[in-house]
């Protein structure tokens, strides 16, 4: 990735879950919308969500299956279910992915859904600019990318002065310290609450601050 990325503002969330608000579900922005959501609060990968299964909606969760990661098998993940403005993006999420899923799973949760065919990134880079030139006035969208909605959270975690190990629990990192090193190498369960927790208070965090600057 260039390094000239930057990690996209929070607002450009808090804009796209307005968008989500207001459209109807059939709306081909929808999808993407919520792709580039997954990726920011799961902190995962483009190519990790397109490699996805969805496995429970919980009461402040959604938690899904990456049947195949970076040098390693499959792997466990969630994200918040509710947005910091209080959406259901995950309710939304599920009923999008379980929709397609009427006559066989699909094993991806960014999809067109004229044919029910998974996005590849550049047609997501597309979809997800053409939604915030349209819904959101942005005159800049080209700035978007996967990866700079990834960086979101953990970049606001380091800005508040949040620990390596909080930071790195996010996207389940290893830290360059010792002290991120429990994270790494706990148990699965144990390490999929930590970053479950991390994620939350994020979240809260964002919600916190779009209610004080907002009318």
């Amino acid at each position: 990735k260039s390094s000239q990325e930057v990690a996209a503002d929070p607002e450009i969330l808090l804009q796209m879950e307005q968008t989500v608000q207001r459209l109807p579900e059939d709306d081909p922005h929808v999808v993407p919308i919520l792709g580039a959501l997954t990726i920011a609060y799961s902190v995962l990968r483009f190519r990790h969500v397109q490699r996805s299964v969805l496995t429970q909606l919980c009461k402040v969760t959604i938690q899904g299956v990456c049947t195949r990661g970076k040098g390693r098998p499959g792997f466990r993940w969630s994200m918040p279910r509710y947005g910091p403005l209080g959406t259901d993006i995950g309710r939304m999420l599920w009923n999008q992915w379980t929709a397609i899923c009427h006559s066989g799973i699909r094993r991806f949760l960014v999809f067109d859904r004229s044919n029910g065919g998974a996005l590849a990134l550049n047609e997501f880079h597309r979809a997800v600019r053409s939604s915030l030139s349209t819904h959101s006035g942005m005159s800049n969208p080209e700035i978007y990318s996967s990866y700079s909605s990834r960086r979101c959270m953990p970049t606001i975690a380091m800005m508040r002065g949040a620990t390596e190990e909080e930071t790195c629990a996010l996207g389940e990192w290893q830290g360059k310290g010792d002290k991120s090193m429990p994270v790494r190498y706990a148990e699965s369960s144990e390490r999929q609450a930590t970053a479950t927790i991390a994620k939350l208070t994020q979240c809260q965090i964002i919600s916190i601050a779009a209610d004080r600057s907002r009318p």
